[in-house]
């Protein structure tokens, strides 16, 4: 019998999987073509929650979302990458029905 809920062992598998963080990493994959695009933050912040959550950010997640870019602790890529793995290892996105 196949279960609907995740597990503790599944959410952990998700967080801690390489094959998942290759993807992310992926130079084919949706971070890089992001971060190479023209968009602005705010545009590209509400592209990775559209695609991952299928919702907008509210406004304070935009805010935060934005001012990751702002602060310039890495490259656009870096940056596209990070934001993309923490939205895919929340609850929101682990538990989404």
């Amino acid at each position: 019998e196949r279960m609907s809920d995740p597990t503790v062992v599944q959410t952990l598998h998700l967080m801690n999987s390489e094959q998942l963080y290759a993807k992310v990493k992926s130079d084919a994959g949706r971070a890089a073509e992001l971060a190479k695009s023209e968009q602005p933050p705010a545009e590209l912040v509400e592209e990775l929650y559209l695609s991952i959550y299928s919702r907008r950010p509210t406004e304070a997640e935009l805010q935060i979302g934005v001012g990751l870019y702002e602060n310039e602790q890495g490259s656009r890529r870096e940056l596209t990458e990070d934001l993309m793995w923490a939205l895919l290892n929340t609850p929101e996105f682990v538990f989404k029905d």
